[in-house]
């Protein structure tokens, strides 16, 4: 599953070479998470009106349309799963575990880990407990 940054590294002028590569090599594998696409429609959503805000929007709805079959919702089942993850962190990291990690990628997390998924990020250390994979490197 496709963390934002991955999927922003693509809208790039110039983007990583790897990233590139690897979205190539398994791009029949990858999912989009729900969240992703919050964060990505809120980016653009941000953006002054233009070019680049025209481009991007145009490039966001072939990405939704893109994935449309592979694509996970923050449901009832990974609703459940994030408890469980929360509990994690906080024996992990103590109550304040929200004070190190983000809200959005506990629940990229959380769906992740219900549905068996690999978090494809360049974050790595933003999602313990979960199996991740960096693009970048």
């Amino acid at each position: 599953m496709l963390d934002t940054n991955i999927v922003s590294e693509t809208s790039k002028p110039q983007p990583n070479d790897n990233v590139v590569k690897w979205l190539q090599a398994h791009r029949n594998d990858c999912a989009l998470s729900a969240i992703t696409i919050a964060e990505m429609r809120h980016g653009i959503e941000r953006l002054p009106e233009g070019k680049r805000k025209t481009t991007l929007e145009k490039q966001f709805d072939f990405l939704v349309e893109d994935y449309a079959e592979h694509f996970y919702e923050f449901d009832g089942a990974a609703a459940y799963e994030w408890g469980r993850y929360v509990a994690e962190l906080e024996a992990e990291y103590g109550a304040d575990w929200w004070k190190r990690f983000d809200l959005r990628d506990t629940q990229i997390a959380a769906i992740a880990r219900e549905y068996g998924l690999i978090v494809a990020t360049r974050n790595v250390d933003h999602f313990p407990f979960c199996q991740t994979k960096n693009p970048f490197v």
